[in-house]
């Protein structure tokens, strides 16, 4: 799913940040210019984007704090929903991003691809801790949980939640 994966991309940025200039000391870094092509597009808008709780509250009612997950969920949600931008990118370049969706992403062809992804063993554990401790608390954009983790497909939707969320937030 592009929240996961855009958690993904953020800490593999830092780690090479943190590597080459813990400190950031040199203007190299701050001179970043990150490169997205199409779903690479989305998830470069997703960790440049200063998105405050709109992700979180696309996928839930109630706050963290007050859901009854694991806490080793819990930390996994904060991870990927409630996040600071990366800020050392001067630039960001865009080729072929669907921004704001594809609709073809809700059509029939989409569907079977869906059917064809099988999402890592984590996020399914998640889902699964989300459906026994906090159905109630997801926001009804997020109930398609309720059928499995949303996949990369499902996101691509031009109604999907997260895209939404990161299209009406600060880049």
């Amino acid at each position: 799913p592009v929240p996961r994966s855009s958690a993904y991309l953020r800490e593999s940025l830092t780690a090479v940040l943190n590597a080459y200039d813990p400190q950031r000391a040199h203007s190299g870094p701050r001179n970043m210019v990150l490169v997205g092509h199409s779903m690479g597009g989305i998830l470069t808008r997703s960790v440049l984007t200063d998105v405050g709780s709109r992700v979180y509250d696309a996928a839930f009612t109630e706050p963290i704090e007050s859901l009854r997950s694991p806490d080793d969920v819990k930390a996994h949600l904060r991870e990927v929903f409630l996040y600071e931008p990366l800020t050392d990118a001067r630039r960001a370049v865009f080729v072929a991003a669907p921004l704001r969706g594809a609709p073809m992403a809700d059509g029939v062809l989409a569907s079977i691809g869906r059917g064809l992804l099988r999402l890592p063993d984590e996020l399914r554990d998640v889902g699964a801790a989300l459906l026994e401790f906090d159905r109630d608390a997801m926001a009804p954009g997020f109930a398609q949980l309720r059928h499995g983790v949303p996949t990369s497909v499902h996101n691509l939707s031009p109604s999907s939640p997260f895209l939404l969320a990161y299209e009406s937030s600060p880049l």
